[in-house]
């Protein structure tokens, strides 16, 4: 699989648009303390860090149904083929500890 292929690589704005970023921080970083940040104008992204231990929450009042609505309908497509193709949605960790524990030498 090459990641490098510009025509397989999506833009930033995609990203943001469907609500993944926002679903990523919400699921996976905001519990750490953790964001991920896009500048609107360059694109870059890059990880925040708070010092709460309670970590980061979404604003109220912030209005991400639009991507709310933008994510779960991709998800659910995906998933259904993911699910058909692998009989899985996420991938279990315990598929990976070979590969994580695979002496290189």
């Amino acid at each position: 699989m090459a990641f490098n292929d510009p025509d397989k690589q999506v833009p930033v704005s995609e990203l943001l648009e469907d609500g993944i970023v926002a679903e990523v921080n919400r699921i996976m970083l905001h519990p750490l303390g953790l964001a991920l940040w896009v500048n609107g104008e360059t694109g870059e992204l890059g990880i925040y860090k708070d010092d709460d231990p309670a970590g980061i929450i979404f604003q109220p009042g912030m209005d991400l149904s639009r991507r709310h609505q933008a994510y779960d309908s991709r998800y659910l497509e995906a998933s259904r083929h993911r699910n058909e193709a692998h009989d899985f949605i996420v991938q279990p960790r315990n598929q990976l500890i070979g590969e994580i524990d695979a002496d290189p030498s």
